[in-house]
């Protein structure tokens, strides 16, 4: 019963009257900010096939102004598209900006995937 006046009280003071409590804000936060980053990783991954190192550039810069999240970087992948970058010879004259960017999102990352990653990294040193 508790529960129920709880929820109640919930729904008088955070809706507008007659109108649907909305989701929650995180949550639609959230998928706003995994759209907004497919939209430029969509256009990173053009630029790059392109060979377009100035278009790349452009992403890259667009994505370092991006507030970054690590449900967002799970979700989207998006640290895979930009690391991916850094096998490539063409866009050599980026890897500092890549590097730069792939640093700041890895403090995002839980130290348990941050420790399997080191891991990975020694044992492919390795072979």
């Amino acid at each position: 019963h508790q529960r129920k006046e709880k929820n109640r009280h919930h729904e008088e003071t955070s809706s507008d009257a007659g109108a649907a409590a909305p989701s929650p804000k995180a949550d639609t936060s959230s998928s706003a900010k995994a759209v907004t980053i497919i939209r430029i990783q969509t256009e990173l991954l053009r630029a790059t096939a392109a060979g377009d190192v100035i278009s790349t550039r452009r992403c890259l810069l667009k994505l370092a102004n991006e507030r970054m999240s690590y449900p967002i970087l799970r979700e989207t992948k998006i640290g895979v598209s930009v690391a991916n970058l850094l096998g490539l010879e063409a866009f050599k004259p980026l890897h500092p900006l890549v590097k730069a960017i792939v640093s700041d999102w890895a403090g995002k990352l839980p130290d348990k995937t941050i420790e399997a990653i080191k891991h990975e990294l020694d044992v492919s040193t390795l072979s």
